[in-house]
């Protein structure tokens, strides 16, 4: 149980093993302990059953902090860009409110992951780079490099 523990931050990955034929979801807690030291615990690898929906997603990780008496502290989610994840903390929001009580708002506690919009931006340059023709013109160079 992690309920004795200060979770700051609840970074949530999904990770898709395509070999494997299923959807998996980390669930990662970060928090302070007593002699005030950066902590971090896997609280949960689950398959995810059904639809990759958010709302199964919400309910997983509702189930997760639920389970480690964790709800009411629950700060942040941190999340790739994907568009379930955006339904996934709208419906973890609703759900922590109708079930146990707890105001958490998705819209200000949901931190999209930099490393995954960095990975976006560079693989999408490098489409550009290629797709760029290399017909260079050399009437613009110096007669020297000129061949």
């Amino acid at each position: 149980m992690l309920d004795h523990l200060q979770i700051r931050a609840l970074p949530v990955t999904l990770y898709n093993f395509v070999f494997a034929n299923c959807f998996l979801l980390a669930i990662t807690a970060h928090y302070i302990d007593a002699g005030f030291n950066l902590r971090q615990r896997l609280m949960a690898f689950e398959q995810i059953h059904g639809e990759h929906t958010g709302e199964n997603l919400a309910r997983i990780v509702y189930d997760c902090l639920n389970t480690n008496n964790v709800c009411e502290k629950l700060h942040y989610v941190t999340a790739d860009n994907a568009k379930n994840n955006d339904t996934m903390v709208e419906s973890l929001s609703a759900i922590l409110l109708r079930e146990a009580n707890v105001i958490w708002d998705h819209n200000t506690h949901h931190v999209r992951c930099l490393a995954h919009i960095i990975n976006i931006v560079v693989g999408d340059f490098l489409k550009g780079m290629l797709s760029i023709s290399y017909d260079i013109s050399v009437t613009g160079l110096p007669k020297d490099l000129r061949q």
